[in-house]
């Protein structure tokens, strides 16, 4: 495929130049659908960021994999898909820190027992703290760079050199090993 020559509706002519390495295909591709599939994706997550984020991994993914692209599938449609797949994935992601979140029942300005006493805010910020550097290095790395310093999962996993999966492994363990510890510790101060 020479670099000057443009792609037409042809998905199978796209694919083979993609399994070719054929970098000028590829920008191509991505200057025709990256605005389309960002509106798609907008429409699950409702957010532009997001929504340009996730498509910008789903073009990612197919110069990572596109040695192994199947000539005889619909290109487009298989762009499509994959955003729709990140999107859900991202919902359902966020849906799981969300329920995990809510089971911490936890708020930056009280912490209350059931039997309506309160416990000391420093001393459970002090606790929370401690908690999150008893985490295993890597969990607590991740944790960090998360709610700390405020990276994406897919930065992070930039940063890291890990897939995003990984990443939200990571921040799930530490969520749910925080949660059980603070609920352990907090057990312990009302005995």
């Amino acid at each position: 495929m020479g670099s000057e020559e443009k792609m037409d509706g042809d998905d199978s002519k796209w694919v083979e130049a993609l399994n070719h390495g054929d970098s000028s295909a590829f920008e191509q591709l991505f200057a025709k659908y990256y605005s389309r599939l960002s509106r798609f994706a907008y429409r699950y997550v409702q957010s532009e960021t997001v929504a340009e984020s996730l498509t910008q991994e789903v073009f990612v993914n197919v110069w990572k994999q596109r040695d192994q692209l199947d000539p005889g599938r619909n290109i487009r449609s298989f762009l499509y898909q994959s955003v729709r797949n990140e999107a859900l994935d991202y919902i359902e992601h966020k849906k799981i820190v969300r329920d995990k979140l809510s089971r911490l029942k936890v708020t930056r300005d009280t912490v209350t027992h059931p039997e309506n006493s309160s416990l000391d805010k420093q001393k459970f910020w002090s606790l929370v703290q401690e908690q999150i550097e008893n985490l295993p290095p890597k969990t607590r790395r991740i944790y960090k760079l998360s709610r700390k310093d405020g990276l994406t999962y897919n930065e992070i996993a930039d940063v890291l050199d890990i897939s995003p999966k990984t990443v939200e492994y990571h921040i799930t363990k530490a969520l749910e090993m925080l949660r059980q510890e603070l609920e352990n510790s907090l057990s312990a101060l009302y005995l």
